[in-house]
């Protein structure tokens, strides 16, 4: 039988394609006996949606600059909007005084700056997502992609 490893590169293009997502694609993979390593799996989609290629850019634009369409992963995605955001929020615990770091990801309509999208993440959060002494301080956002064939 062929390598898990082998058969993940084989059909991940496919996949990434298709539109699916990071986690779908991983689920997908453990469905099949194919998974590995979560943080592996998601490193093999970064690299294969080319979402890797412009963690740096986004980094380093001003937070209050427009996100530039050359710094966008042109792909399908699976739901009916724009953009497709994902980043790391810092949220800070009040009563502990603490923070951490939390994966997120959301879509949006709008060509915003980084920080109108984390204007948007905070203000459309789920209540449940967090606790009520929980707030975020900071999303840095590092990756963008676009809805093949939408607008801007």
């Amino acid at each position: 039988m062929l390598g898990a490893a082998y058969l993940r590169g084989m059909s991940l293009p496919y996949l990434v394609a298709s539109g699916m997502t990071s986690n779908a694609v991983g689920a997908y993979f453990q469905a099949k006996g194919w998974g590995a390593a979560r943080q592996t799996m998601q490193g093999e989609y970064r690299v294969q949606a080319g979402l890797v290629a412009y963690q740096k850019p986004i980094a380093a634009l001003k937070q209050n600059t427009l996100m530039p369409k050359q710094f966008m992963v042109e792909r399908e995605l699976r739901i009916e909007r724009n953009y497709l955001l994902s980043g790391k929020a810092t949220v800070f615990n009040a009563d502990t005084g603490e923070s951490y770091t939390k994966y997120v990801s959301m879509y949006s309509e709008e060509l915003r700056s980084k920080s109108g999208w984390t204007d948007e993440y905070i203000s459309g959060t789920v209540v449940a997502k967090y606790k009520p002494e929980e707030s975020i301080s900071n999303i840095d956002w590092i990756s963008v992609s676009h809805n093949e064939g939408a607008p801007y």
